[in-house]
């Protein structure tokens, strides 16, 4: 399955492009996207998302699957589906 990738802030900076397409295996998680996303990239992104434990993103991160926070889905363990998107931010506020 392909899924996308959409970077903001440092993220962008990080990756050096805005977006990226990534492929895959059926029943892959956001885990799973990270794992990918490093090892295309060289990018260490663990440690830039995830608490120093691993288990769970840092609160100056946000991660969401089309629209939705993953924290009010299955958090790191959010199931991925084909052309899905994921975009990966700092914090976002409005007013």
């Amino acid at each position: 399955m392909k899924v996308y990738v959409q970077f903001f802030g440092q993220f962008r900076e990080q990756f050096k492009t805005s977006y990226f397409w990534v492929t895959l295996p059926s029943g892959a998680t956001i885990i799973d996207l990270i794992a990918e996303l490093e090892k295309l990239t060289g990018v260490n992104l663990k440690n830039s998302i995830m608490n120093p434990d691993k288990e769970d993103i840092r609160n100056d991160v946000s991660i969401f699957i089309n629209g939705r926070v993953i924290a009010f889905l299955d958090g790191l363990k959010s199931k991925l589906n084909d052309m899905d998107k994921v975009t990966i931010s700092p914090p976002v506020a409005g007013g």
